[in-house]
Parts: C-alpha cells; sequence; structure tokens
C-alpha cells in the first residue's frame, strides 16, 4: 500500500513485512538489477534509527496477482516528491514508470 506516509508491503496472511515512510527517505535512484534484459528498480536511500544513511530496494510485491506494479511505483514516486522537496528523486525514474503505465 502507497499513501501519504510512504509505502507498506503485506504478506499473504495480511502481516506488515516492510515499511518505508517518506519521512526516513534521502534519495530515490533507479539501478539495473542485472537480469539479461535491462530490469530498472528502484533503490532508497534511508536514515535508519542511528541516522546513518543506508540503502533498500524498493519493497517486494508479495501477491503474484498485483497487475499495477509499475503504477505503485509510479505513486510512491510522486508521493515522495510532494512530502518533500529534500527527497532527490531520478526524474527519468518517473518518466521510465510514467511510460510503462501507459503501455
Amino acid at each position: 500500500m502507497v499513501n501519504e506516509l510512504g509505502i507498506f508491503t503485506y504478506n499473504n496472511k495480511n502481516e506488515p513485512v516492510a515499511t518505508i515512510l517518506y519521512k526516513n527517505i534521502n534519495s530515490i535512484k533507479m539501478y539495473d538489477i542485472g537480469t539479461e534484459d535491462t530490469n530498472w528498480e528502484l533503490r532508497i536511500q534511508i536514515k535508519d534509527e542511528n541516522g546513518n544513511l543506508k540503502w533498500k530496494k524498493f519493497p517486494q510485491l508479495y501477491y503474484m496477482f498485483v497487475r499495477n506494479k509499475n503504477e505503485l511505483r509510479l505513486h510512491f514516486l510522486q508521493q515522495a516528491g510532494l512530502f518533500s522537496k529534500k527527497i532527490e528523486i531520478e526524474q527519468w525514474a518517473i518518466n521510465h514508470f510514467q511510460s510503462l503505465v501507459k503501455k
């Protein structure tokens, strides 16, 4: 689930498994996960409880039937940008997921 606070993912038992709050995000970048075809994913730099910066992957979307994964990623990027102008978001990340949603 993506909302005005961040992204929250749940397993098939509806138990929370990952949360990334916008207030903890420093930057969002794209990276190639190294498959045969170029497969771009989001990496999120967050501040942990001690104030240290760490990189995380965009949370795993556990349900196989989620058909709007790219829309969720795009919504996450747009919400992060609205939450704070201090979050560095690569513009081409937004452009990339916009192009996938339009297909």
